[in-house]
């Protein structure tokens, strides 16, 4: 493979992350958003609906963005730089999930001290508390949700991390940038067709480390073919806006029709491939200062959303405003909106960005040059 000059962040792809972050919020608010306003049910209910295929775009965003910013580095594997990257990255992670878990294992004390259903809180226990300070949760088939649900994905963010190195050291010796592309569309093909069918006949829970390998690999892939360049002469200024469209019309299709939506992150790799050219109007839209705001804040969103949720359900249950006039109801709506916004933009001020500061290797005295992806 030929390579590209040194590279260097992709700002659109940062925005990319508050896409999915406020898509993922949508979907796990959709039923107390919908109690709302069931006038328009029919319209959000797809819209909203497909949206569990979002944590599939970040695991291929992930092994793109990570390849993109670490694959030079780990051509060939040292102890010593393993270490400081797994570091840096569960130093990424990890302080905001087992804050949050704290938080929610206070209010699940405090609702079983007063005799109240703990809702999301229900279906966790003590050894879930222990996988979950481990980032394990995800590792134990059958996967179940528990405790801040959303954290299923940091785990396997985490297998992902620890196993990176030695991918990316594997990866970088391929030959043929074909083959790379060959693979990344094998990979997502064979993972929509098998997840399909675990689900089809009602095999749950085994999914989600499929989509994890698979699609995390696809996005190390596709870095490869575009550090190659084979494909960097096609109208990604028309490509990229067009497959994103295109995805977002046949998501709600196949949502409204009841078919499995994993075969979206075809089109959604290809966007973000595209993406990565930084052209035409798609690149514009991402790096515009709304998404670039969210994407720094994705995280604290992401990690607090189902927290803030649960808190708004228990202070200010949609369901209780079913009879009342629009007038009411719409405001009520907002403040489902902005609640989660507000929680992660204070928790992204006060506590991520603060801790992203320090450096961890240094705390624990591994030399680290590094810079953190934003990923």
């Amino acid at each position: 493979m030929t390579t590209l000059p040194k590279p260097h962040f992709i700002p659109a792809l940062g925005g990319v992350r508050a896409f999915i972050a406020w898509w993922v919020v949508l979907f796990h608010a959709q039923s107390h958003l919908l109690a709302l306003v069931p006038e328009f049910a029919g319209f959000l209910r797809p819209i909203v609906g497909s949206g569990h295929i979002r944590v599939d775009i970040f695991f291929v965003l992930s092994g793109f963005v990570l390849s993109y910013r670490y694959a030079p580095e780990f051509q060939t594997p040292r102890g010593t730089g393993y270490v400081a990257f797994v570091l840096r990255r569960l130093w990424r992670i990890y302080p905001l999930h087992v804050l949050t878990l704290v938080v929610l294992l206070l209010l699940a004390g405090v609702a079983g001290l007063s005799g109240r259903d703990p809702g999301l809180l229900r279906d966790s226990g003590g050894f879930d508390v222990l996988t979950n300070l481990l980032l394990i949760q995800a590792w134990i088939l059958p996967m179940k949700f528990s405790w801040n649900y959303p954290a299923w994905s940091l785990s396997s963010e985490w297998l992902a991390y620890l196993t990176f190195p030695v991918l990316s050291a594997l990866l970088w010796r391929l030959r043929s940038a074909w083959a790379a592309f060959a693979g990344a569309t094998f990979l997502l093909i064979g993972m929509s067709i098998v997840c399909t069918w675990m689900l089809n006949i009602g095999v749950y829970g085994y999914d989600f480390m499929i989509r994890l390998v698979t699609e995390f690999t696809a996005g190390c892939l596709l870095y490869h073919v575009f550090r190659a360049g084979i494909l960097r002469h096609w109208r990604w200024d028309v490509l990229t806006p067009a497959l994103f469209v295109a995805a977002l019309i046949l998501g709600v299709w196949m949502e409204v029709q009841g078919y499995k939506v994993f075969w979206l992150v075809l089109l959604f790799a290809l966007f973000l491939f595209g993406l990565a050219h930084e052209v035409g109007p798609a690149k514009r839209l991402f790096e515009s200062r709304l998404m670039q705001y969210w994407g720094r804040r994705s995280y604290s969103l992401y990690i607090t959303h189902a927290l803030s949720i649960y808190l708004l359900a228990a202070l200010l249950p949609a369901a209780g405003f079913g009879d009342s006039g629009l007038g009411l109801r719409v405001p009520v709506l907002v403040v489902y909106l902005c609640f989660p916004a507000l929680v992660g933009a204070l928790t992204y001020r006060y506590l991520e960005k603060p801790l992203r500061k320090m450096d961890v290797n240094r705390l624990l005295f591994w030399r680290s040059q590094a810079v953190d992806a934003d990923t």
